[in-house]
């Protein structure tokens, strides 16, 4: 299950949001920082909320093209006019040693004996962010509708 978090608090300025955007990918995925950052090497200059263009001596839809480039590592994407991160699961790992599963060897119960501590576990589910939740649970960031609901209670 794929899903996203916000990741800036700044509504005023799309050019802020797009600062945030940056320093997450420089934080959590800088490889995919580092080829963005490729596309675009200029330093950003203020003025204000705003990136000044003028200052920077680039095109006034610069910012505009640095979200696309953003956009395009599939690790940010920008909904209803903000920026998320998207999550996804990227393994399993047993629940007791932290040793990796292979998807195909959980059964279709969702038991799993490890090979190294010889357990028998349903795997944590290893997100793309670090984060390790147990199989029954959701990421504790995901926006579905029911973790929603128990986070309102």
């Amino acid at each position: 299950m794929t899903f996203a978090y916000a990741i800036s608090s700044s509504g005023a300025s799309h050019d802020q949001q797009v600062s945030d955007a940056l320093d997450y990918l420089r934080l959590e995925h800088p490889a995919a920082y580092a080829d963005v950052r490729r596309e675009f090497p200029e330093t950003l200059r203020w003025n204000g909320a705003w990136i000044d263009t003028a200052a920077m001596e680039v095109d006034d839809e610069w910012s505009s093209w640095l979200t696309d480039a953003i956009e395009s590592t599939d690790w940010v994407q920008w909904h209803d006019g903000e920026p998320y991160a998207m999550v996804q699961p990227i393994g399993r790992q047993c629940a007791h040693c932290g040793e990796p599963i292979a998807v195909e060897d959980v059964s279709p119960t969702g038991w799993h004996r490890c090979s190294a501590c010889r357990l028998l576990t349903t795997p944590d589910v290893v997100y793309s962010d670090g984060a390790i939740v147990d199989a029954s649970d959701h990421h504790p960031d995901c926006l579905c509708d029911d973790c929603e609901a128990e986070r309102e209670d």
